[in-house]
């Protein structure tokens, strides 16, 4: 006759055995993920709080994860900046939604490459176990974008800002004065470099302009004094000529009369009948006739007369001078 275990003992070997098999059960099987790719992912790629943006701001990178797969999913999700990880949540999405995902990011200066990574996607379903799953579209496309500095707050890099400081005087000019384009005052005496430098256009153009006036002053007086030193030599040589053209005219006058009697007193002496003597006189009154004739064109043609006086003189201050070295 076999021993028969007690009631108790039975009952207890059959809690155990259905506890383990619960625990079986439940726990996810993760070697056993679906192998065709999921309709979700990434639909709208990546997108920020503010544009454009600058270094030594702070900013949030968002995107979006379209969950059209049937069944709740959930993962992680990565955000990176040149393949450094900006930061990294847990997200859990509803089958048929939509759900925006973001991390808050300090921009530095330089070229960024932005993307965002799904990591370990996984059906999620309270009826069955969890399952690892592939999506289409795990990894955003990948955003370039350039980070400026911006000195002075304008919103304006810069690269593209001509006055980075903003204080009223473009780079290039401050430049060329030796102040520093990044800095609105310069040498901190709490004016900015746009208003010194005023100061001081406004005090060299009044030195130049009171240099200016002083010169043409002086130029005037320069003028002035030529003008009347021209002047009283005009006057001085005037005079000269009019009292030369005065004593020209009054012997040239006395020489043509003189010469007019001689020519007269020929004339009544060749009415004379007594012609002994009539070739000579006739040469002579000939040749005083001529003479005449010289002396009135001389007269009237003042160049040639002022000419041939010049000569006269010249030849006479000659023969003093062989004179005198004698």
């Amino acid at each position: 006759m076999k021993a028969q275990l007690p009631q108790h003992k039975s009952h207890y070997k059959y809690f155990i055995f259905i506890f383990f098999l619960f625990i079986f059960l439940s726990t996810p099987n993760y070697s056993k993920a679906l192998t065709k790719p999921v309709n979700s992912g990434f639909v709208s790629g990546i997108w920020y709080s503010q544009t454009p943006f600058f270094a030594d701001e702070t900013i949030r990178i968002y995107s979006a994860i379209q969950n059209e797969s049937g069944f709740d999913i959930t993962g992680s999700i990565r955000f990176y900046d040149n393949d450094n990880i900006i930061g990294e949540s847990n997200f859990s999405s509803i089958s048929g939604h939509l759900i925006e995902e973001w991390v808050d990011w300090a921009v530095t200066e330089g070229e960024h490459k932005i993307k965002v990574e799904i990591i370990n996607p996984v059906k999620s379903s309270p009826d069955s176990a969890p399952e690892a799953i592939t999506l289409l579209s795990s990894i955003s496309e990948t955003a370039t974008h350039y980070a400026d500095i911006d000195t002075d707050g304008d919103r304006v890099g810069n690269t593209d800002d001509d006055d980075d400081d903003n204080d009223g005087l473009t780079d290039e000019r401050e430049i060329e004065l030796g102040l520093n384009p990044l800095k609105k005052d310069t040498d901190n005496d709490g004016k900015d470099d746009s208003e010194q430098t005023e100061q001081q256009e406004l005090i060299e153009n009044k030195i130049n302009s009171d240099t200016q006036t002083s010169d043409n002053d002086e130029n005037k007086k320069t003028d002035n004094k030529e003008t009347t030193i021209v002047d009283k030599a005009t006057n001085i040589i005037k005079n000269i000529s009019g009292t030369l053209e005065k004593g020209v005219n009054s012997a040239t006058q006395k020489i043509i009369l003189s010469l007019e009697r001689k020519v007269n007193d020929l004339e009544d002496i060749s009415d004379n009948k007594d012609t002994s003597n009539n070739k000579k006189k006739s040469f002579l009154k000939n040749f005083l006739s001529i003479m005449l004739s010289l002396l009135i064109w001389l007269f009237e043609n003042k160049f040639v007369l002022y000419s041939s006086i010049f000569i006269i003189l010249i030849i006479i201050w000659r023969i003093l001078r062989i004179f005198k070295r004698r």
